[in-house]
């Protein structure tokens, strides 16, 4: 210490220090005794090499999220359902897609129907560009979380559908209550 050019009293209260580090000792993960300060470097930083390699060992796998919409078609009091699950026009969003979007993308994919955006039902009033979605849920699997929004379409026609597709009473959804109410506020209901 004398030698990095320390004062006497840098010296002594650094020493001072000494005995309240060394009660703290038994609560240390490490301990590197600086005797001989090229062997006590090295120590430290095989510490510091084993100690990320430890953490990186622990560290959970990065959180993914995966986001998709799903477009519930509505004519005449009905909806149209598939069979087999997904039971409703289903798709992932494309990176940078807005969900309404990818909604009635999934809905022309599907269904084969040209599906103009003023028949998205409007959950709420809002000025924006965005249509908000009926529902949205989040499910956790490992490390992969899955967002899904659901929206409700407002059919003109009937499309053609195949066989496994079905038509069936409105009021079986779960969230009929809550179209129901959306309904009163749309004005193309």
């Amino acid at each position: 210490m004398r030698g990095r050019g320390e004062t006497q009293e840098d010296i002594q209260t650094r020493l001072n220090r000494v005995a309240m580090g060394m009660n703290h000792l038994p609560l240390a993960d490490y301990a590197d005794v600086n005797d001989d300060f090229e062997q006590a470097t090295k120590e430290f930083c095989a510490i510091i090499a084993d100690e990320i390699m430890r953490q990186q060992e622990q560290r959970p796998t990065e959180r993914r999220y995966e986001h998709a919409t799903q477009a519930i078609p509505i004519y005449d009091g009905e909806y149209l359902r598939h069979k087999t699950l997904p039971h409703h026009p289903t798709t992932l969003l494309l990176p940078g897609e807005i969900p309404h979007i990818a909604a009635l993308r999934a809905l022309e994919e599907t269904l084969h129907i040209q599906a103009p955006i003023d028949h998205l039902l409007r959950m709420k009033l809002n000025k924006g560009s965005f249509t908000s979605p009926a529902s949205m849920n989040v499910e956790q699997e490992d490390h992969l979380k899955r967002i899904l929004f659901t929206y409700i379409y407002l059919l003109q026609e009937r499309p053609q559908t195949g066989p496994d597709w079905e038509w069936r009473p409105f009021d079986e959804l779960e969230m009929a209550g809550v179209i129901r109410q959306a309904l009163q506020l749309t004005p193309h209901s």
